[in-house]
């Protein structure tokens, strides 16, 4: 595992990593909930590579989205105000 650092600022993430980050959310976007229910099916990478091997290894077979970091911002948005997700073309299922 390796610590990554980012911050917000008026909205947007500030990448302070040497490398891109992606996140992986799992199962989110039915969940109604989201500030209590989806915590523990969002995961960050060091590369969208790494995110495929992790749902590889624990054979994780249900809907999920690999995003860069504006993606998964607003994704967050809406999941975390409570509005619609539209799944986009990085869904799988």
């Amino acid at each position: 595992h390796t610590p990554i650092h980012f911050e917000m600022k008026d909205g947007h993430i500030i990448n302070r990593n040497e490398h891109d980050i992606f996140v992986l959310y799992k199962d989110v976007l039915k969940k109604e909930n989201c500030n209590v229910d989806c915590c523990p099916y969002i995961h960050f990478f060091t590369s969208e590579q790494n995110a495929l091997e992790y749902l590889k290894q624990v054979q994780y077979t249900g809907p999920y989205q690999i995003l860069n970091l504006d993606e998964a911002n607003e994704t967050a948005k809406a999941l975390f105000r409570y509005q619609p997700v539209e799944c986009g073309r990085c869904c799988q299922s």
